[in-house]
């Protein structure tokens, strides 16, 4: 049977990745282990030597029980990019987005809620922008007073306050292309946005797809 392994700083996330899953193919057996310890390490100090040992020891230990890893935190993304040269299947959430979000052709607006993940995503928009030939200019968005919302569990007021920052900025920037939602925790944020008239992505389902089929499950 087909296992897919998944490594989430934050709990909320579990839920929602396994219904992904379980929809797109319900014989994938899962396993998901939740660090947010590792978030609040790397929010406190970086990406440190230690952290980054850790997340290494952990994905490469994953990876040879599972036939696919994901990391759904964007923040630890760079570690993620950082051990694939060992050979695991191990996959960054926001990749795939990333490469939607670009071949777009267009301007492209990044919404994020935690600083740590700013730099990381944006290495990485760079990164595929310059491994497709497809240059493109980027904008950004912080969107202020939402993460607090998201830690309380209050996640539709937190979904409304990113949506109302998106929306904001869209409206300045435009024309746009397409807007990024950063972190997986935003992704419902997206249908607070649907008559802005342009594509609106998130990671957690094109990162599911990718996933699966890197583990060669039938989707």
């Amino acid at each position: 049977m087909t296992t897919i392994a998944l490594l989430h700083t934050s709990g909320v996330h579990e839920p929602t990745f396994r219904n992904l899953i379980e929809e797109r193919s319900p014989d994938v057996r899962q396993r998901h282990t939740v660090r947010d310890d590792w978030l609040e390490t790397a929010r406190r100090d970086g990406l440190t030597p230690d952290l980054q040992h850790a997340v290494h020891a952990f994905l490469l230990a994953e990876a040879r029980q599972a036939d696919a890893v994901l990391c759904t935190c964007s923040t630890l993304g760079p570690l993620v990019d950082s051990v694939q040269a060992d050979g695991a299947t191990i996959i960054r959430i926001d990749r795939p987005m990333m490469e939607a979000a670009i071949a777009t052709g267009g301007p492209v607006l990044i919404a994020y809620c935690l600083e740590s993940t700013r730099d990381p995503t944006l290495a990485l928009f760079d990164a595929v922008a310059a491994s497709t030939g497809r240059p493109c200019a980027v904008k950004t968005v912080f969107c202020e007073g939402a993460w607090p919302h998201f830690e309380s569990g209050a996640i539709e007021t937190f979904s409304e306050t990113v949506a109302s920052s998106v929306r904001k900025a869209a409206e300045t920037l435009a024309p746009l292309a397409a807007i990024v939602l950063a972190q997986a925790s935003m992704a419902p944020a997206a249908r607070h946005l649907a008559d802005l008239g342009i594509p609106v992505l998130s990671s957690p389902a094109p990162a599911v797809e990718t996933v699966l089929k890197h583990a060669g499950s039938d989707i």
